[in-house]
């Protein structure tokens, strides 16, 4: 899927609305989003998914496999849920969880280099940024099943969560880099392997 293939604005929304009936029922979702104090929230939503989506559709494949839900990269190993205010990211039988606000394609990217290099993607993140406090935390977290927490001193919460550390600390790291700090070490990584393959 190109940036040109995504869904627009109004079947992201209409996607959305099927979601939430599915998935909680029938609620208030310009409500649940702020009302329209802090602007159209109908518009805010669309255009961080919007922009999420063609953020990470620049970078790797994309397809849609139902509403909001989308696998990242050519091997199928990555699949992003949005939703109201969160973004799920699956993978290799994990679960991380961010706020789609943040914005989260630099996490989504992030866990897509991890499923394609392994542990040169990890090598990586860790000489460009250097990891926060992960903390684990028994019960009472802001997404049940993700006991891990990136946390951020210097953010608003809530944090990164995943099931487990070493989700939160690529998240958390994915985070602080940024979207196109992301995409510079993904750069990285693919120069030095093109550089090797003409050796």
């Amino acid at each position: 899927m190109t940036t040109r293939d995504l869904p627009d604005s109004s079947e992201l929304w209409r996607q959305l609305e099927t979601h939430v009936n599915n998935t909680l029922g029938s609620v208030g979702i310009e409500k649940m989003l702020g009302g329209r104090r802090s602007g159209d929230p109908r518009a805010r939503w669309t255009d961080a998914a919007s922009g999420c989506l063609a953020s990470v559709a620049e970078v790797a494949a994309l397809r849609q496999t139902g509403d909001l839900r989308f696998v990242v990269g050519d091997a199928g190993g990555v699949t992003v849920q949005l939703g109201i205010s969160h973004v799920q990211v699956f993978a290799g039988g994990a679960r991380l969880t961010t706020i789609l606000w943040r914005p989260p394609a630099a996490v989504i990217l992030s866990e897509w280099a991890f499923s394609t290099w392994g542990e040169t993607w990890t090598s990586t993140l860790n000489a460009l940024k250097s990891p926060r406090t992960v903390v684990h935390i028994d019960e009472g977290g802001y997404f049940p099943g993700l006991d891990f927490v990136a946390q951020d001193p210097s953010g608003v919460g809530p944090y990164i969560s995943a099931s487990s550390s070493q989700m939160a600390q690529r998240g958390g790291q994915a985070e602080d880099l940024g979207e196109d700090g992301v995409r510079r070490a993904i750069q990285i990584i693919e120069t030095r392997q093109q550089t090797e393959q003409r050796m």
